[in-house]
């Protein structure tokens, strides 16, 4: 995206619907996000690589998280 990274537009998804569940898919360790300012509990982060399993396992657990 040109004028945005995903990461703000979560934050902006979040703002404008607080319930909305999002996942993040990145190349980079949480550690590393975390470092930049990316770092919450409220986000599900989906590290690539990853297998069809994993990414069915990531959007279960988030549609199930409270």
């Amino acid at each position: 995206m040109p004028r945005m990274t995903g990461w703000a537009l979560g934050e902006q998804i979040h703002a404008d619907a607080p319930a909305q569940k999002i996942i993040y898919m990145s190349g980079y360790s949480q550690e590393v996000l975390a470092q930049h300012g990316a770092g919450t509990s409220s986000f599900t982060l989906l590290q690539k690589p990853f297998t069809k399993l994993g990414l069915l396992r990531s959007v279960r657990h988030t549609l199930d998280r409270p």
